[in-house]
């Protein structure tokens, strides 16, 4: 008996000892452990649903002593539900399949960038380039395109300027047209409506129609003019056919040198302008006016610069493409002067 009480005394002291050896064991691991940084609970993460990490094993392939959930964070993540993140996120590479929704205003799918709100707004400090190169938007304002601008709506600007002095408005459209034989091009018309007023010059290869006014203070060459009224205080004309000289001319034909090119028994005068001067030579009544401006509507004014002894001088004859013939009454021994001006 007194021996048992001593083995029982014995392990009573001995499990004081070990309670107190806990006991320190405890209190030294819980100062290691406030010494560690842990988060607070607002900045953590909180995972509802299952989370399968890539590259790892699942959790029932470790044991006990060798699962630790941390350490396999380095592999990677794979969420089958949702993640929703409300702090500041750093990623590295990352590959979005599907679609983007950056704070509800901007969406990135496939191939399109779209703003859910009025307005996308594009930004940098100096430049914004597109196609590499191919547009340039500066900070300034400026677009620099290396191709075509294609605006099917139309330009609406106030000044257009050129960059190296010269401004060409091609109106081809590129349009084969087979006329007697002979491929042509065939071109558009510059149409300017309203008010226009041109300071230096301007010069037209086709049609030019203008639906208001046109102010030109400087040179204006066109082909052709269609306008229902003009008011010019002077009209100048630039292909004059002055002939004043006319048995000294190249372009004079005598009546015989006449006869024998054209058939025509009269005094010629080659001309290529639409207004010019010209001779009858004395004692002749008539004179024939080789012009290819001549048409079926053609409108012919004669002037007389010299006397014409009270005969009248008029048009007899013309013929389209080819010429006109200026006439007397009757012939007198003096050669008589006059301006002609044909009009279509």
């Amino acid at each position: 008996m007194a021996s048992l009480l001593e083995r029982l005394r014995g392990f009573l002291a001995r499990s004081e000892s070990l309670q107190e050896r806990t006991d320190r064991f405890i209190a030294s691991s819980s100062a290691l452990v406030a010494q560690d940084q842990i988060p607070p609970a607002e900045s953590s993460v909180k995972l509802n649903e299952n989370v399968i990490l890539s590259g790892a094993k699942n959790p029932e392939e470790y044991s006990d002593s060798s699962w630790d959930p941390s350490s396999r964070l380095t592999s990677g993540l794979r969420m089958t539900q949702g993640l929703t993140v409300l702090g500041i996120t750093s990623l590295a590479d990352t590959t979005v399949s599907g679609s983007l929704l950056v704070d509800g205003g901007v969406l990135i799918e496939n191939t399109k960038i779209a703003s859910l709100a009025p307005t996308l707004y594009l930004s940098a400090i100096n430049n914004v380039d597109i196609m590499g190169g191919n547009m340039i938007v500066d900070k300034n304002g400026n677009l620099t395109i290396e191709g075509q601008l294609i605006a099917k709506g139309g330009i609406v600007t106030n000044k257009i300027s050129s960059s190296n002095g010269d401004l060409t408005i091609d109106l081809s459209n590129n349009q084969q047209l087979t006329i007697n034989n002979q491929q042509s091009i065939s071109f558009g018309q510059l149409l300017i409506r309203g008010q226009a007023e041109i300071t230096e010059g301007l010069r037209v290869g086709n049609t030019l129609e203008v639906g208001g006014s046109a102010t030109i203070s400087g040179l204006a060459r066109l082909n052709e003019v269609t306008a229902a009224s003009v008011t010019a205080e002077k009209f100048q004309i630039s292909n004059l056919s002055s002939e004043t000289d006319s048995s000294h001319s190249a372009n004079f034909l005598t009546a015989s040198e006449n006869f024998l090119q054209n058939g025509l028994n009269s005094p010629g005068l080659r001309t290529v302008g639409s207004a010019g001067e010209a001779v009858l030579p004395a004692g002749y009544n008539e004179i024939v006016i080789f012009n290819p401006n001549i048409s079926d509507h053609t409108l012919i004014y004669i002037t007389p610069t010299s006397s014409t002894q009270n005969r009248t001088l008029f048009i007899s004859d013309k013929k389209p493409g080819t010429y006109f013939k200026v006439a007397l009454d009757s012939s007198i021994p003096y050669e008589v002067k006059f301006n002609w001006w044909i009009i279509n």
